[in-house]
């Protein structure tokens, strides 16, 4: 508080006009994602009547019985001894999907009434595996085979996780860590002890690697494997080296024997019900072997000419129809969201689930708890259900509340707009802030609310921009197509680490007084539309500026209504500046206006347009500094202010007052500044109070939005709601009444004493 109150002395004399702390603190609630977003795999947990579907989000696990109108949300925690875990939970099975090579279901599987889990506390820990007997909401660490811990740790959080689990068509859980293999065999059904592990012998496959230069070995890992069953007297291994080999091992045989190869890297390995034909799925093409032998047929599917080739997943339904006994049907989810379909065996094909335009993919397909129902996950959809073995497909959210958010804003009417890969949110009035009214479906990066029309404007992870009419009416607009990438980067600060596509629109921003709008796309540089949004064209940048971004990011973009650009880029690496560029000819040529070697510990450079200034001029902040420029970014000039012996994380505006957040050495606050480009600006200061879990995040750079007194914060996916005190009369506006109030305090004391003596006389 001392400290608080010298700034305010300080100030008082300075350039501002006055600085108050009030006791008047912010409370902030974080607001509850929409229904649906991204689901890493479903999984059936239970068997008969008890069965149940889990889906596997972000932060949590949902579940959803045969008869339940919706999903109910288990947020689990670390086993006690872990509390202090840097990462999430099922962060490893995130890792693991993205970066191994491998399907979620590898990193968490369902075995009759127990749950599995890959787990990564933090970077240079041990792997952990856990398990969970109440559907996920508490999470017990399960014995590992002895000697397997100590070659587990992985070097960064975002590592995939060497461990993994497999669970083929047996209903058996098997674990791996590339080199070995054990069966989960307990004693009873409750016992969870590491002699519950049953080594599976590898004897005759080769897991050296291949040799190389410098005496050194390409790394071999095994893949996946199909044990044997009552009517498959063989069993099945893939071990990926330069080649995928395939080895088999008949009942009784000592050894493995490898029976052929594959150019592959095979990410699902089934059978048909009949055991005579295999299937191997590779990210490019499906394989079919006949009778097991030497020859690996690719199974043409016939996909749609704008889809890349990609699949992610695949899986083998049994037909329903007791008629058609042996019978099956293959289905394969695809990285752009297509589920191909074919009922003979992979001779033709049907487009089951066309291709989502955003590129949200299918992330796992697994059979229900009907005969005939498939159920398939999404990054960014929630999931999906068909009860025609995959013929057709809906849409099943209802409780699934995962949608990560990447934007925030507040509509013409104050109402708060959400950005999120499940579509374009808008709170419904009256409510609570955890309901919502879908806009549309399209996977949203970008928010604008023009401020001369009202008009909602959109931008898509696909590339493209939505207008919404006042009407209800969305027009579609193809800004940044699929196609080649472009060498320059855009990535706003809280969205920092986010992985995005290549093609998402990250920024709209209109030109005041103008119908130009501008457009950046994450790895297609900057657009720019001339008649309000309806067509697009890639803005010049010129060869000299682009190679003077080369190793940086383009982190903010402000347009003027004169013509000019300001641009703001971070470097990728070390020893290099932040710059503050400026174009005054529309982008053809451009010139550094202000640079300075940020930290770590500093926050970003952010800049802005004081909006109440009819004549532009900008504010910047980055660390504990606010300076204002009246001459385009060629002076600045430093406003004293509380916020100097902190880090300004947030800049937003409303009305003439521009707010900062602020993280201070002992508190996060709220500060206000009225017409801070004007001798005598008053500033107010509010203490911010973080929900439980939120105030370790306090100091990350937010994405600030504030309307009619409504205040939102968006940090990395994170928003949290809260609303701007009323402002209070401060002393020296108020001086007439302060002398009002004293003379009516001593008069009434002067007739108090006048009746007094009066009673004594």
């Amino acid at each position: 508080m001392s400290l608080a109150i010298g700034l305010c002395a300080t100030l008082s004399v300075g350039t501002l006009g006055g600085c108050t702390t009030e006791q008047t603190r912010v409370p902030l609630s974080e607001v509850s994602a929409p229904e649906g977003g991204a689901v890493a795999t479903v999984l059936r947990l239970g068997e008969g009547d008890d069965a149940q579907m889990v889906a596997v989000g972000t932060r949590s696990l949902f579940v959803r019985g045969a008869q339940e109108p919706g999903w109910s949300e288990f947020q689990g925690r670390w086993p006690s001894r872990l509390q202090g875990a840097g990462q999430a939970l099922f962060d490893g099975v995130w890792a693991g999907r993205a970066r191994g090579q491998f399907q979620a279901s590898n990193y968490i599987a369902s075995v009759d009434d127990l749950i599995w889990l890959v787990a990564v506390p933090s970077a240079n820990q041990h792997t952990r595996l856990l398990y969970s007997r109440d559907k996920g909401r508490s999470w017990l660490n399960a014995p590992l085979p002895s000697g397997l811990l100590e070659e587990l740790r992985v070097a960064r959080a975002d590592t995939a996780p060497r461990l993994r689990l497999l669970s083929p068509d047996d209903g058996n859980l098997y674990l791996t860590q590339g080199k070995s293999l054990w069966r989960w065999a307990p004693e009873s059904p409750g016992d969870i002890s590491a002699r519950g592990w049953q080594r599976i012998s590898l004897a005759g496959v080769e897991l050296k690697g291949e040799e190389r230069a410098r005496g050194q070995h390409l790394p071999a890992t095994l893949r996946n494997y199909l044990p044997a069953t009552e009517d498959r007297s063989y069993e099945l291994l893939t071990v990926l080296r330069d080649r995928l080999l395939v080895y088999r091992r008949v009942a009784d045989a000592d050894e493995w024997m490898l029976i052929s190869s594959v150019a592959a890297i095979d990410r699902a390995l089934a059978t048909s019900p009949d055991q005579e034909v295999i299937y191997l799925l590779d990210r490019a093409r499906l394989y079919r072997n006949i009778g097991l032998n030497e020859l690996w047929e690719p199974v043409e599917v016939v996909r749609h000419s704008l889809e890349p080739e990609g699949n992610s997943t695949l899986l083998m339904v049994p037909a329903a129809d007791d008629a058609r006994a042996g019978a099956y049907t293959l289905l394969i989810g695809g990285d752009s969201g297509t589920i191909w379909r074919s009922g003979d065996g992979g001779v033709s094909w049907a487009e089951a689930k066309p291709r989502d335009p955003d590129g949200r993919s299918i992330t796992g397909l697994a059979q229900g708890l009907e005969p005939g129902e498939v159920w398939a996950s999404s990054d960014g959809q929630g999931v999906w259900r068909s009860l025609d073995e995959g013929k057709s497909w809906v849409s099943l959210n209802q409780g699934l509340k995962g949608a990560s958010i990447y934007a925030v804003e507040f509509d013409a009417r104050g109402q708060l707009l959400l950005g999120t890969d499940a579509g374009l949110f808008r709170s419904l009035p009256g409510f609570e802030s955890e309901s919502w009214q879908q806009i549309h479906d399209r996977a949203t990066s970008a928010i604008l609310v023009n401020e001369s029309s009202d008009q909602l404007i959109s931008g898509t992870f696909g590339g493209s921009v939505l207008m919404h009419d006042l009407n209800g009416q969305v027009r579609s607009s193809e800004a940044a197509p699929l196609g080649q990438a472009n060498d320059v980067n855009f990535r706003p600060v809280h969205l920092e680490g986010v992985a995005l596509p290549r093609a998402a629109i990250l920024a709209l921003a209109a030109r005041p007084g103008g119908q130009q709008l501008y457009a950046w796309s994450h790895q297609h540089g900057p657009l720019l539309s001339n008649d309000g949004g309806e067509s697009w064209r890639s803005a010049r940048l010129g060869q000299a500026f682009r190679s003077a971004l080369e190793g940086s990011v383009i982190s903010e973009v402000v347009p003027e209504q004169e013509g000019r650009i300001f641009l703001v880029s971070r470097p990728l690496g070390p020893n290099r500046p932040t710059q503050l560029w400026r174009s005054s000819d529309g982008g053809e040529t451009w010139q550094s206006s202000y640079s300075y070697m940020e930290n770590e510990q500093e926050s970003p450079l952010r800049l802005a347009r004081l909006p109440w200034r009819e004549v532009t001029e900008l504010v910047m902040t980055h660390g504990g500094r606010v300076a204002l420029s009246r001459d385009h970014a060629q002076s600045w000039t430093t406003i004293p202010g509380p916020w100097s012996a902190g880090e300004i994380t947030g800049v937003g505006f409303d009305r003439e007052e521009m707010l900062l957040v602020t993280d201070l050495p002992h508190a996060s606050e709220l500060i206000r500044v009225r017409r801070p480009d004007e001798a005598g600006a008053t500033v107010v200061r509010h203490p911010l109070v973080w929900p439980p879990q939120a105030s370790l995040r306090a100091d990350r750079p937010v994405d600030m939005h504030v309307r009619q007194r409504r205040l939102v914060l968006n940090e990395s996916g994170r928003v949290y709601v809260g609303e701007v005190p009323r402002r209070r009369t401060n002393l020296p506006e108020s001086m007439g009444v302060l002398v009002t109030v004293t003379l009516v305090i001593l008069l009434t004391s002067l007739s108090f004493a006048f009746l007094k003596t009066r009673r004594y006389r």
